[in-house]
Order: structure tokens, then sequence, then C-alpha cells
């Protein structure tokens, strides 16, 4: 791949990382909404953003898999960043795997399928899956844009 390809290539990356970010925020907001001092609003409300904001994060994710793997398969052989990228796939995988499964557990509550012990394991669930993209996205901005950079 050409020089100018891999740095468009790079910039999409970035922008999708900004993108999920930001779709993250918007997430971490919807969740506040539902849960308050560790418990549920008795109304329930705020379910449907919450599912709205995972499904965005699903379809941005989607969009980025492939680009983000395109660009790991240009880091060139033998730089540190190598030894992670096989982590960096996985937890493409891992986290697109828990976003359906927040999507499948918010249509459960939807339909009436979900008792407010299940609600916990749901919050720590979206939690978890925010800390673990943003993680990503440190990492992958840290140490693989720069090597592409270098290159």
């Amino acid at each position: 791949m050409k020089a100018t390809e891999k740095e468009g290539l790079a910039r999409k990356v970035i922008c999708d990382h900004d993108c999920l970010l930001e779709n993250l925020r918007s997430l971490d907001h919807s969740l506040e909404n539902i849960f308050y001092y560790g418990e549920v609003c008795s109304d329930m409300r705020g379910f449907g953003n919450l599912r709205q904001r995972c499904e965005e994060l699903r379809q941005v994710l989607l969009k980025h898999i492939p680009e983000g793997e395109q660009m790991f398969a240009e880091v060139p052989q033998g730089r540190t960043a190598c030894r992670l990228l096989p982590e960096l796939v996985e937890d493409h995988r891992v986290m697109l795997r828990a976003l359906e499964q927040s999507l499948k557990s918010l249509e459960a509550l939807q339909n009436g399928q979900l008792i407010p012990e299940d609600l916990f394991s749901l919050q720590e669930q979206v939690r978890n899956f925010s800390a673990r993209l943003q993680t990503h996205i440190r990492v992958v901005n840290q140490q693989v844009l720069p090597e592409i950079e270098a290159t």
C-alpha cells in the first residue's frame, strides 16, 4: 500500500475512534439516566435511548473493524506493535459480541423478560464494554498508529 493510502486509512481509523468515543460519551449519559445512585429509575425511562446508543456503536464498529484490521496489516513486520495485533483483532470480536448481547438484553427488557437484578448485570456489561473500547482505542492510537505513520 502506498504511503498516501496508508495515511488515508490511518485518518479514517482516527475519525472512527473519535466517533466511537463520542458515542461512548452518549452511551454513558444514557446509562446515567437509567441508573440513579445505584438504583434503577422507577419509571424505567431511557432504555430506548440506551438501545439506540448501543445500535449506533454497533454500526460504527461494523464499519470500523475492516478498516482497522486493514490498517493492522500495514504495520511493518518486526515492529513492537506487531505483538499487539492479535489481541486487538480479538478485541474487535469481543466488543462486537458484547454489544450484540447488550442489544439482546435490552430487547428482552422491552419485552418484560428481565428482572431488576438483570438490569445491574446489563449496567456492568455496558460499562465493561465502554472501558474495553476506550483501552483499545488508546492502545491503537498510542502504539499502532505511530508505527503506520513512521513508514
